[in-house]
């Protein structure tokens, strides 16, 4: 059974039809359908951490993977290994992938401008805004600070930050353990104006930080929440108790546009927003 916690699921159709499911753990598993059982680390398990799944289905049947690095990964199923970069890596930053099976095999993109690209498989090129430009707001990178070299941190600490798109924030991405030597542990997840913790709470999550490593962990807001471009916001990240360092950091010139409570450093982090 995988971890409660899924960051990517995906499933595969055509003549050997599977479910794909990848945990907080970076641990692949997958299950026959519609009458298999869970298996672990099944084609195999991948590299390095990712952040998405997409596959394709026959005449080729192949997993995709997407990294924190915006490297592109490829498995072919069910016996393969993984590839890095196959058919081609992204031209741009990419936030999600998906496929496309049948008699025309793509897989798509979404940058973190919002923009779709494409790329024929297996041996086509990315192209962008194929087959259309897509219609409304469209969850984008904002700020980006993922530079990393250290880890620390209190039971209650905080990162500030300049929003450079004007719109509402729905998501923040914290790279973060649990605080725990090993296992979960239940913490909270705010948002206020300004720089530090004395303006107005825009949001409040609960949130379960996991025990994982070198690995961005999602907050999905429950109500987004309107942000202006220039103007800062402060993140605060809460647990009851922190008996190993659990944020991880880099030093304070790394982001400018904003500071920690931690003396001389910039936590790591991303925001999200749809742009008004």
């Amino acid at each position: 059974m995988p971890d409660t916690n899924v960051t990517a699921i995906c499933a595969q159709g055509g003549p050997d039809p599977h479910l794909f499911s990848l945990d907080a753990h970076n641990n692949l598993y997958a299950i026959g359908l519609p009458g298999g059982v869970w298996v672990k680390s099944w084609p195999q398990q991948p590299p390095v951490p990712l952040t998405s799944l997409a596959v394709q289905d026959a005449p080729d049947p192949h997993l995709f993977g997407l990294d924190i690095n915006n490297d592109l990964w490829a498995i072919g199923l069910p016996g393969g290994v993984w590839v890095k970069n196959w058919p081609q890596q992204p031209p741009v930053k990419l936030a999600h992938i998906t496929a496309q099976s049948g008699s025309d095999p793509h897989l798509f993109g979404i940058d973190i401008n919002g923009n779709p690209w494409a790329i024929g498989l297996p041996g086509g090129i990315w192209v962008e805004n194929w087959p259309k430009p897509l219609p409304g707001p469209v969850l984008t990178l904002d700020q980006s600070q993922t530079s990393r070299n250290a880890n620390g941190g209190g039971p209650d600490d905080w990162q500030s930050f300049t929003a450079g798109i004007t719109g509402n924030m729905a998501r923040l991405d914290v790279m973060v353990n649990s605080g725990l030597a090993s296992g979960s542990q239940n913490g909270t997840i705010k948002i206020y104006a300004g720089e530090g913790t004395g303006g107005a709470l825009l949001a409040s999550q609960n949130f379960t930080f996991q025990s994982v490593y070198n690995t961005f962990q999602t907050c999905n807001f429950t109500t987004p929440f309107a942000v202006t471009a220039g103007q800062k916001y402060t993140y605060r990240l809460t647990i009851p108790t922190e008996p190993v360092g659990w944020i991880y950091t880099a030093p304070g010139s790394a982001y400018p546009n904003g500071r920690s409570n931690l003396p001389n450093t910039a936590m790591v982090f991303q925001t999200w927003v749809y742009p008004a």
